[in-house]
């Protein structure tokens, strides 16, 4: 049942996505020049827009049969009897897999600011 099984994860996902997104964005540029600010949020949101380009079929490629079948199911009237929901499951795995293998990257290519990265970050102001 979507309403036991999946509404719930979807609303902790999106809670999830919608409070790391801007944090995530920032993190990205924290301590760059202020002359490499643009260079690095235009990167950090390329990125990103092409990671959902190409996660996001990828997805739905896996999951099609399901979705079909569904589709099928629905137009005959006999519900959800019959649909294997397994691919459904392995596009769910694979992207587990791509956020935790992002989140191992992320780690490892990890830097601490320079005091000079700090000193820098910290001499930007705003005209009034």
């Amino acid at each position: 049942s979507y309403w036991t099984h999946y509404f719930g994860w979807m609303i902790i996902t999106g809670t999830g996505v919608g409070l790391s997104i801007s944090t995530l964005s920032s993190s990205a540029t924290a301590f760059l020049k202020p002359t490499q600010f643009a260079m690095g949020s235009a990167l950090n949101s390329t990125f990103r827009q092409v990671g959902t380009a190409l996660g996001a079929p990828l997805s739905l490629t896996i999951a099609a049969p399901a979705i079909s079948q569904i589709f099928a199911a629905q137009a005959s009237g006999k519900g959800f009897d019959g649909v294997d929901f397994s691919t459904i499951h392995h596009a769910w795995n694979m992207n587990a897999g791509i956020y935790f293998l992002a989140g191992v990257v992320m780690l490892v290519i990890f830097r601490k600011p320079t005091d000079d990265q700090m000193r820098d970050a910290g001499k930007v102001s705003f005209v009034d």
